[in-house]
């Protein structure tokens, strides 16, 4: 996704920053203010248009439910940005911008307000991600593959959304959060492993179990018979995707 290096971006540039003083942090922290501004707005839209996908076309094939956890990525990295650009904006904006009074704490209370915002958009996106693989293993197995992955990331971010709540508010909710996803993100990442040696190892994570039916869509949609405008056209395309 384009705005995962963005986000990223901004929210490392917030911890350099925290190493230096002065006018190079002054401009570290406003070109990761841009980032973040860049990457977050590019991350709603395509957020919005994941979930207008879902709704018209219902979940993801079993193959590729792990994608179902995807938004959360640069929902919860960019609460953990803007909580800690704000941070070092009052560390350092008071004494570099002093014509501009009360800049440093006005954009520290903005980070906590909207990284708490960005938290909770991305604790129900957890929640329905949860969901659907819960109700995607209740319908049947589901094969293992190298989109597994992604679920690593996103969980991630989220933890560093909380941690960094809970190092703002102190309220002991979000440290026994962060905490207990910790713990399972780390089980995750090792099952995952695993799972990925063993299957390598075996030769079966080379042996995509969708290709047949890829194939079959494929030459469905190649087949004069049916036009390029045809529903069924276009609902077999978004399955592919």
């Amino acid at each position: 996704m384009p705005v995962v290096p963005n986000v990223v971006g901004a929210t490392t540039g917030a911890i350099v920053a925290s190493a230096h003083t002065g006018s190079t942090a002054t401009v570290i922290i406003l070109i990761s203010y841009v980032l973040w501004g860049m990457g977050m707005g590019i991350a709603m839209m395509l957020v919005t248009t994941y979930l207008i996908r879902l709704t018209m076309f219902k979940l993801p094939p079993k193959e590729s439910i792990a994608s179902m956890l995807i938004p959360l990525g640069p929902l919860g990295q960019s609460s953990y940005g803007i909580q800690q650009l704000g941070i070092q904006a009052l560390r350092i904006f008071p004494t570099e911008f002093p014509q501009i009074e009360y800049l440093g704490n006005m954009l520290y209370g903005i980070g906590f307000f909207f990284g708490l915002l960005l938290w909770a958009l991305a604790s129900w996106w957890l929640t329905l991600g949860i969901y659907s693989a819960i109700y995607t293993r209740g319908r049947g197995p589901v094969p293992f593959n190298l989109g597994w992955w992604a679920l690593i990331f996103p969980v991630s971010t989220f933890i560093s959304s909380s941690s960094s709540l809970w190092g703002i508010t102190k309220f002991t909710f979000f440290r026994v959060l962060a905490a207990a996803l910790i713990v399972s993100l780390f089980l995750l990442w090792l099952f995952v492993l695993l799972r990925t040696i063993w299957y390598a190892w075996s030769g079966e994570l080379f042996k995509p179990d969708n290709v047949d039916r890829l194939v079959t869509l494929e030459n469905k949609s190649n087949s004069p018979s049916t036009g390029a405008c045809n529903p069924a056209n276009s609902m077999d395309a978004s399955v592919i995707v």
